[in-house]
C-alpha cells in the first residue's frame, strides 16, 4: 500500500513542474509578442523626419548651411541622436556632485547643462553653457547633435522638440566640428 501514495505524490510533483514550466513559457512568449506590437519610440526615421522639419530653423539660428550639417554628420565622432532628456541640471564652474553618480554630474571646470539621455541606450550629455537655459523641461524629447566622448556626448546643439522648438547651441558655438 505504501507504493501507491508515493507514486501519486511523484505524479503530483511532475504535474506541478510541467504546469509551472508551461506557465513560465506562456508568460515569456506573451511578453515577447507584446513587445513586437509596441513600436519603438525613438527611431532613425523619426529623427530624420524631425530634422527635415527643423533644418531650416537650425540653419538660420546657427548661421550654418546644409552642406555643413551634412559634412559634420559624415565626420568621425559626430553624433545626432533622438531621445528623451531626463534630470537636466545646470552647474556652474567647479560645481557638481562631489562623488558618486554619473560622471556628467560630478565637479567639472566648466559651466554646463548635464542630463541623462535615453533612447535605445542610456548615456549622459554635457552641453557647455554660460547661463542656464530659459526652457529645458524634464522628460523632453530632444535631438542631440554633438561629439562622442569617453563617458558622454559632448553636445554642440540640443534641440527641444514639441509645439515650440527650442534650439540651444553650446556657448561660443562657431561651427559644427568635433575638432579640439
Amino acid at each position: 500500500w505504501e507504493v501507491l501514495p508515493s507514486l501519486d505524490s511523484a505524479r503530483l510533483k511532475l504535474k506541478n513542474i510541467i504546469g509551472t514550466t508551461f506557465g513560465f513559457i506562456a508568460v515569456v512568449s506573451l511578453l515577447t509578442f507584446s513587445m513586437a506590437l509596441i513600436p519603438p519610440r525613438y527611431t532613425i526615421d523619426q529623427m530624420n523626419n524631425q530634422l527635415a522639419i527643423i533644418t531650416p530653423k537650425l540653419i538660420q539660428e546657427l548661421a550654418i548651411d546644409a552642406p555643413d550639417l551634412s559634412d559634420f554628420m559624415d565626420s568621425s565622432g559626430a553624433v545626432a541622436e533622438f531621445g528623451r532628456a531626463l534630470y537636466p541640471r545646470f552647474y556652474f564652474e567647479g560645481k557638481g556632485l562631489p562623488f558618486g553618480g554619473s560622471p556628467i554630474y560630478r565637479n567639472q571646470n566648466l559651466r554646463r547643462l548635464s542630463f541623462q539621455f535615453v533612447n535605445d541606450r542610456h548615456q549622459g550629455v554635457v552641453l557647455p553653457l554660460e547661463h542656464p537655459p530659459d526652457h529645458f523641461p524634464n522628460a523632453a524629447d530632444v535631438i542631440v547633435i554633438g561629439c562622442r566622448a569617453e563617458y558622454e556626448i559632448e553636445a554642440l546643439v540640443v534641440i527641444i522638440l514639441g509645439e515650440d522648438i527650442h534650439i540651444i547651441p553650446r556657448s561660443g558655438f562657431q561651427s559644427l566640428s568635433c575638432e579640439g
